[in-house]
């Protein structure tokens, strides 16, 4: 392809106006136009142009195949999806895309055993066997899937840089102790998991979560404002607002917050896993000599 066309395909392809990518660097729409007619841009544009759609200057020019990232591959791939259930009836474009993931993630998994070359379906073990997991690890980080059908989840931890490693991490434990404290108590945690019963739109009073759970609504009260103040600095998991009822007297109002709400179902996913160990392994890559702390630190 001549320079024109290549230009014109890339921009296309990146869903970008002529005016779009003309204020990425600096010149006219005009001059976009020009470019996509048979005239080129001056000299010290032609690399950051290659920069922009991720290509080489020789492909620019047609001298070469095109190379595509496996970062580009992935991202077409997943959006490919919706292009072909475009309008199609009973498409369910978010359940292929999250299959999808799964399936990559697998990828990554497999790709990290030496000796196989080539991409295998997951295993998807039945819940009533047993915990069925896989895990690499080595001195740059941690990977773990739980392949159970129905309850799969994946976690993938990157060792921080630095002596101190995951200690990093560890000064910020004690934020999480109010959580943690009422997963722990089984009245809070009924409370808890009663407010993810809610939709997004949804908010319910302490006295109706008291009667829906059972818990006396003065703990309810205690539970629900420990996780709308004091958990977060900025956003906190549960949501609150102020409902004016009559003679002008106020009550509070409690929902969750959805962005939120899947990290804890993930947490208590992972404290299963962690507390009954796997019956079977079927990938385990252990390359990490280390300790996950430094001592003298």
């Amino acid at each position: 392809m001549s320079f024109a066309t290549t230009l014109q395909t890339l921009r296309k392809e990146a869903g970008l106006t002529q005016e779009q990518l003309a204020s990425k660097f600096g010149v006219s729409a005009q001059a976009v136009s020009k470019w996509e007619n048979g005239s080129f841009p001056e000299g010290d544009l032609i690399p950051k142009i290659a920069d922009e759609f991720g290509v080489s200057i020789d492909y620019l020019y047609g001298r070469e195949e095109r190379k595509v990232s496996l970062e580009q591959q992935v991202v077409s791939t997943l959006t490919s999806l919706e292009k072909e259930g475009r309008g199609k009836k009973g498409y369910d474009f978010w359940k292929l895309y999250m299959e999808q993931v799964q399936r990559l993630i697998w990828a990554f998994h497999v790709g990290a055993w030496s000796e196989n070359n080539y991409y295998y379906e997951r295993p998807r073990t039945p819940e009533d066997i047993g915990e069925t997991d896989s895990a690499v690890l080595n001195k740059y980080g941690y990977s773990f899937m739980r392949l159970n059908k129905d309850h799969e989840y994946y976690i993938f931890l990157r060792q921080p840089e630095g002596e101190e490693g995951f200690l990093k991490w560890l000064p910020k434990t004690e934020k999480i102790a109010p959580v943690l404290n009422i997963l722990a108590d089984p009245e809070s945690a009924r409370v808890l998991l009663y407010m993810y019963t809610l939709k997004s739109h949804e908010y319910a009073v302490a006295e109706t979560v008291s009667k829906e759970t059972g818990v006396p609504k003065e703990k309810v009260v205690k539970t629900l404002e420990t996780l709308s103040k004091d958990v977060g600095p900025n956003s906190h998991p549960m949501r609150q607002l102020c409902i004016v009822k009559g003679e002008g007297k106020e009550e509070a109002a409690y929902g969750i917050d959805k962005t939120l709400s899947g990290l804890l179902i993930g947490v208590i996913a992972l404290l299963d896993s962690y507390t009954n160990s796997s019956q079977s392994y079927m990938l385990q890559i252990n390359d990490r000599t280390d300790s996950w702390i430094n001592r003298k630190k």
